[in-house]
């Protein structure tokens, strides 16, 4: 089980963005992301700052820029928690070059008992969060 982390208080002011830092969501709009089914607009919801996938539409990507180096994500678990636990509370992931997988799934507590390298924010499969 990893460590739980108080991340402080929320600030209504984002951080700064790194001058060299490619914004991939401004929570405005999807124009940096694309259809993982037809390579099309993506076509996930965004409204009041996040984006939401739609039933059937498949995943959304960004275009693959070979190196790069992944900030910061942000997500939200459904609340209250749907599921019975293990991988089936709010499970999804942030897929990097079609081969790594950083685990976005409600795993908060001891409530929720997954496999170390299924935590949220583990390489899934491959290593459990630090």
């Amino acid at each position: 089980m990893a460590k739980v982390v108080d991340p402080g208080p929320a600030s209504a002011t984002p951080a700064a963005v790194p001058s060299d830092a490619i914004v991939l969501f401004d929570g405005k709009d999807l124009s940096k992301w694309r259809s993982d089914k037809d390579s099309g607009p993506a076509k996930w919801k965004v409204e009041k700052g996040y984006m939401e996938v739609v039933a059937g539409t498949g995943g959304a990507s960004i275009p693959s820029r070979g190196s790069a180096t992944l900030r910061c994500v942000e997500w939200m678990a459904p609340d209250p928690p749907v599921g019975r636990g293990g991988q089936d509370r709010g499970n999804s992931g942030v897929f990097l070059m079609g081969k790594y997988e950083v685990q976005v799934l409600d795993t908060y507590g001891t409530t929720n008992k997954t496999y170390a390298d299924g935590q949220a924010s583990a390489l899934h499969g491959q290593y459990p969060p630090s």
